[in-house]
């Protein structure tokens, strides 16, 4: 188990935990770097660099650590990032489903 205090014992958490393969403790990890730039550090654009430069966690994932009365122009990119990805997971499963009901049916 790790015991990270600070973002950098954090960062070396994460590095030991990829090399076990650890998606789920990887991601929560990052949560916890996340929730300190945007709760502690209240820096928007630290924290949309940081979102762009992870693969593990979306905006989805640190909106809860903004506060409520929050101008949507600062994620804006991200939002719109988020739902593109969306759509095109979505239009993957129809082309899967749409083949799917086409082998079913013949």
């Amino acid at each position: 188990m790790c015991l990270a205090s600070t973002v950098s014992g954090t960062r070396n958490c994460i590095l030991r935990r990829r090399k076990r393969r650890e998606p789920q403790a990887i991601k929560k990890l990052w949560l916890k770097i996340a929730k300190y730039v945007v709760k502690d550090k209240k820096d928007v654009r630290s924290a949309m660099d940081f979102l762009r430069d992870n693969e593990h966690i979306k905006i989805e994932d640190i909106l809860p650590f903004f506060p409520d009365f929050f101008t949507i122009n600062d994620f804006k990119d991200a939002i719109l990032t988020s739902l593109n990805e969306y759509n095109d997971s979505i239009e993957r499963l129809k082309g899967w489903f749409d083949l799917c009901w086409l082998t079913l049916e013949g």
